[in-house]
């Protein structure tokens, strides 16, 4: 991805990050509130378009990965956020 590229960041616990990175996990699930409604739609309702997730593990900075962002699904009360592969994996 280059330098433009349209990033959503988000802090993942260590379980979660784990699965996503050995390919378990395809979906981040998250309640529907103020905070995530303003990150994933525009102020006039149509959906932010990214490119890449870039998620942290909640116990070390030093951990992080970009995923290919596929798209955002509202299902109740509950965003769901699809990945793609793993683009990036870095341990610093």
């Amino acid at each position: 991805m280059g330098l433009n590229s349209r990033v959503l960041d988000i802090t993942l616990d260590t379980t979660l990050f784990g699965k996503i990175l050995g390919g378990g996990k395809k979906v981040i699930s998250t309640d529907v509130n103020q905070y995530w409604t303003r990150t994933l739609y525009e102020e006039n309702g149509r959906k932010r378009q990214y490119d890449l997730v870039r998620t942290r593990n909640s116990s070390t900075n030093s951990q992080w990965m970009d995923v290919k962002f596929k798209g955002i699904r509202k299902r109740g009360d509950k965003y769901t956020i699809s990945l793609g592969r793993v683009l990036v994996y870095t341990n610093i």
